[in-house]
């Protein structure tokens, strides 16, 4: 893999003509493959320069991104008049088969008009905008010390103004902070695993009706403001932290079921074999899916109390792990329904596979196979 320190020795020999960052950014990449995002430089935070040189009245443009610690070089990519990054309202962007996350939406916009600019530069006949008109290029040094609290699944130490790095709703999978947990090939997002630990403490698992109870709202986005800002929070409501566990998969960017696919789905619906299916989801996701139908599992097995039954637990979670674009409304109703009968299945194999299990309100065993 290319380093970035090869590329500044070449710079500096005359090898290649200066190139000055015009504008810098950090961001997590992706690259579309098989219709499918998949993470570059493990999922870790890149620095991304938008680099230019001069090429006697005009410019050329490139964006590269690299990871600080390995200094691996993970984008290359020469500007076209052309190129636009269009960044969709969760703040993910897409360029030319690359997926960028950012930490906020401003900066998604900000980019997307650094980029813009530029490569309007790139046609000397309509030049509309110079790059200088929206980026005024600062030289701006922090001493910090940052270190991720992985208990309470916060950035600690961040400079002011870089509260938005602890971000930890609507963000892609592999952009966020994991750790292990045993019992699975990849790790899980810690904001789940905190708040999963939170409802044991609150012995959700025995509470009355626990992911169907809706729980005070402000109370509800109250804890998830202060979890996106790094802040503390607390709550004695279990009914709040189900919620926002229902919240957090919910506003994955491409929910969890997606990555399986309609095809496999429809599977899963029509009882085929859950672990063939499970086996061919690609980790982070495989992973977390096991997890989530391990803490589903142990919401059934306490339905003598919680009263929340297999069927019961599919039904409210399966809206949450599932987006649908169907413009046709009986479509729409019919992939629901295809999802929630595919949830119940796949729990229903967990329960049966992992946690000897008896689902009593499913008569076909064909799916514990």
């Amino acid at each position: 893999m290319p380093s970035i320190r090869r590329h500044k020795k070449e710079c500096a020999r005359g090898k290649k003509d200066p190139e000055r960052s015009q504008y810098s950014v950090s961001v997590v990449l992706y690259k579309l493959v098989s219709r499918s995002w998949e993470a570059l430089g493990g999922g870790a935070w890149a620095e991304m320069h938008l680099f230019f040189r001069p090429q006697g009245d005009s410019r050329a443009f490139r964006l590269v991104a690299w990871i600080p610690e390995s200094q691996d070089v993970i984008l290359n990519l020469k500007l076209s008049p052309s190129t636009r990054l269009e960044v969709e309202a969760s703040g993910f962007g897409e360029l030319e088969g690359f997926g960028m996350y950012f930490s906020s939406r401003e900066e998604a916009g900000a980019t997307a008009d650094a980029i813009a600019a530029a490569a309007d530069e790139l046609n000397t006949k309509q030049k509309r905008r110079s790059l200088a008109e929206i980026q005024e290029v600062q030289s701006v040094s922090h001493d910090t010390h940052v270190v991720f609290n992985a208990e309470e699944s916060r950035f600690e130490g961040l400079p002011e103004g870089w509260q938005t790095a602890n971000k930890q709703f609507a963000v892609p999978v592999g952009a966020l902070p994991r750790v292990d947990v045993e019992g699975y090939d990849d790790k899980i997002p810690s904001v789940v695993v905190m708040l999963a630990r939170k409802l044991d403490e609150l012995n959700g698992h025995g509470t009355l009706g626990i992911f169907r109870v809706a729980p005070d709202q402000e109370d509800c986005r109250e804890a998830r403001e202060a979890i996106d800002r790094g802040g503390l929070w607390d709550t004695q409501d279990p009914h709040v932290v189900a919620t926002l566990i229902k919240v957090f998969f919910r506003e994955l960017p491409i929910g969890l079921l997606n990555w399986l696919g309609d095809a496999s789905l429809a599977k899963l619906a029509r009882h085929e074999p859950c672990a063939d299916v499970v086996s061919d989801l690609a980790d982070p996701h495989r992973s977390l899916l096991l997890w989530l139908l391990d803490l589903m599992a142990t919401i059934v097995t306490n339905e003598h109390t919680n009263k929340m039954s297999a069927k019961n637990m599919a039904i409210v979670m399966s809206p949450n792990l599932y987006s649908t674009h169907a413009e046709n409304p009986m479509a729409a109703l019919t992939m629901a329904q295809t999802v929630a009968d595919a949830t119940k299945n796949l729990l229903a194999w967990r329960l049966a596979d992992h946690h000897n299990y008896a689902d009593d309100d499913d008569d076909d065993e064909e799916h514990h196979r």
